[in-house]
């Protein structure tokens, strides 16, 4: 009965977007079994999510001695590992997470009973005047209406054939958008594998002879990693999709920046680091809201109930993403920048009250609430308090969505370097 209440509150929070019930099912459930560490750990999660920070630091002790006993039991972690680079616990166990997922992944590969693949030859790309192609595979669930294919859909189809050969694996079905219609057809080679099983896959492609294989999914929805457990290719990577330590021995390299992985941090990745220069985060050029740059019909700031004239900051990332400590940095620039806006991404919804109360103590303010006009566009907006020297302004929040075009803005990002 308690795993059903589990479940059925993380399907209240995940799926229908219940975040408040599945916050109270979970502390009945805790109510009749306190020692319950999936429960503990959604839980904790739910809770980071709608920015209740209460009793945070505690949560994440107990949950941080949770994962430290299922690893030391050889059990898989009650927290994923593509939460776990979010959270405030130890790298070395976000590591010691991924690496009991990976080998949850290296059992699942070995329920096929493939035997171990002959991969192809070394093949130099250009020597003695002979010409071969190096054969490239991205293996991704998220070809389609998925921020992946916003950001990476040029790419595919940008590479040069005289040296590159570029297979794309589609582990989803076809949503029949713009994204995979452009991909599918830009790509060299484009299948559709979404109803093979895994190990024919990796059968496909061992056949058509990768070289390197990339992983674009990681540890997110739509992975199927037993895949690359397999050992379709002789060299595999890591991009994009995931940009923590996947912990697998399958996973040669992970393509990343001195930014978000410093050389210095390499004894946290289990993967060899592949520094591109400046960021490796893709944005396409070509994205369908490049629209927002023409002059023929330029957006306006109003446009998404933005000031004219003020300087905006903004992060656009689920507020789970969020800690206390980065949020009062925020309000904190932002008392201090005149005339400058804090712009947040509603998501999930029932985070915002929170959100408005926290910064209600921090600015010193009170709310003066804004009509909701346009329910289907969701953010915050904070004012400063110190406007060019004038006498403090209320405090205003207004409640609207970010549509993608918001990508193309030029907006002030605030970032942290890792504490390791």
């Amino acid at each position: 009965m308690l795993k059903t209440m589990n479940y059925a509150s993380h399907i209240l929070d995940v799926l229908c977007g219940h975040q408040e019930a599945a916050i109270a099912s979970y502390k009945q459930a805790l109510c009749l079994r306190p020692d319950f560490p999936e429960v503990t750990c959604n839980l904790l999660h739910t809770l980071q999510s709608v920015c209740d920070w209460e009793n945070r630091e505690t949560m994440f002790h107990e949950v941080e001695d949770i994962i430290k006993r299922q690893i030391k039991m050889s059990l898989l972690p009650s927290v994923q590992p593509f939460h776990a680079i979010a959270y405030p616990i130890d790298p070395l166990l976000a590591l010691e997470i991924s690496r009991k997922y990976a080998v949850q992944c290296s059992l699942i590969a070995s329920r096929f009973g493939l035997p171990p693949f002959v991969h192809p030859p070394r093949l130099p790309v250009r020597a003695e005047g002979k010409h071969g192609r190096l054969r490239v595979g991205y293996v991704s669930s998220d070809f389609g209406n998925h921020p992946l294919s916003h950001l990476m859909g040029s790419v595919f189809g940008m590479h040069n054939r005289d040296n590159v050969e570029v297979f794309c694996y589609a582990l989803s079905q076809n949503d029949g958008t713009e994204w995979r219609q452009r991909i599918q057809a830009e790509a060299e080679h484009f299948i559709d594998v979404s109803a093979m099983t895994s190990d024919a896959i990796a059968k496909m492609i061992n056949e058509d002879k990768i070289q390197i294989l990339i992983n674009l999914n990681g540890y997110t929805k739509g992975a199927r990693n037993e895949i690359f457990a397999m050992q379709p290719a002789p060299i595999q990577v890591s991009y994009m999709g995931f940009p923590g330590t996947t912990g697998a021995s399958y996973i040669d390299y992970l393509v990343t920046d001195e930014f978000v992985s410093p050389t210095r941090f390499a004894h946290i990745y289990s993967e060899k680091l592949v520094h591109l220069p400046h960021c490796y985060f893709v944005n396409d050029y070509k994205q369908k809201n490049c629209d927002v740059l023409s002059p023929v019909c330029p957006h306006k700031r109003s446009d998404y109930g933005l000031p004219e004239d003020k300087f905006i900051f903004a992060c656009f990332n689920q507020l789970y993403k969020m800690d206390p400590e980065i949020f009062d940095t925020w309000c904190n620039i932002v008392k201090r920048v005149p005339n400058s806006v804090l712009w947040l991404l509603r998501f999930p919804a029932t985070g915002e009250m929170r959100v408005k109360a926290r910064t209600v103590i921090l600015m010193s303010s009170s709310l003066k609430p804004f009509q909701v006009r346009n329910l289907d566009r969701a953010y915050f907006k904070m004012w400063n308090l110190y406007c060019s020297g004038r006498h403090p302004e209320p405090f205003k929040s207004r409640v609207c969505s970010v549509a993608q075009s918001c990508n193309w803005y030029v907006c002030a990002l605030s970032r942290c370097i890792p504490r390791v």
